[in-house]
């Protein structure tokens, strides 16, 4: 199952924005309190989150064409700031998709077509979250959960950050922030009392 994120870019030059978000770090990996590791790594691929499974260096596709890894993963250590939920992906047909990573042995944990969202899992991995939507970059978001998104906004403007965009939604509220290398980064919570995530 899934148990990293990788991102593009130097590990040095994101550092200082990792920090401010309260992940712990360990040999130049940084750790969210679960010990699921986001890894920074220089790399000719275009920018986005991949998510990384465990086994020998290589690389694969879904069934739409999204990019995984697999590598030799970190040892989990526990680290701190919010918790890395997964990637989310862009499909064309949510349905099949979900089908697809089922077959990978994820299991279903939230679909609903009429929100266009859908989330899978694997036993202490991290979730593949699934959105319509069609686009160029075969690339995925790197998302967090926080407890609540309006006060994780306040909390990172006092650190000079501001998101991108907000978003309520009938199941809770998203913010979205770049990195250093402008690589989209999604935080969500669950307050909300629709059906969601």
């Amino acid at each position: 199952m899934p148990r990293a994120v990788r991102l593009v870019g130097e590990p040095d030059r994101a550092r200082a924005f990792l920090r401010a978000l309260g992940l712990g770090e360990h040999a130049g990996v940084f750790f969210d309190p679960e010990g699921h590791a986001l890894v920074y790594a220089a790399s000719p691929e275009p920018p986005g989150a991949v998510l990384v499974w465990p086994g020998e260096p290589g690389v694969f596709y879904d069934l739409e064409g999204n990019l995984h890894r697999t590598e030799p993963l970190p040892e989990a250590r526990p680290g701190g700031g919010p918790r890395l939920l997964g990637v989310l992906y862009s499909v064309v047909d949510l349905v099949e998709s979900v089908a697809w990573y089922q077959s990978r042995g994820l299991e279903l944990t939230f679909f609903d077509p009429g929100s266009d969202w859908a989330e899978l899992r694997g036993e202490e991995g991290l979730a593949v979250l699934l959105t319509f939507g069609a686009g160029d970059e075969r690339r995925g978001v790197a998302v967090f959960e926080v407890p609540d998104a309006p006060g994780w906004v306040q909390a990172l403007r006092a650190k000079g950050l501001e998101p991108a965009w907000t978003r309520s939604t009938g199941w809770g509220r998203l913010a979205a922030y770049a990195d250093p290398f402008g690589q989209p980064l999604l935080f969500i919570d669950r307050s909300g009392s629709g059906s969601g995530p």
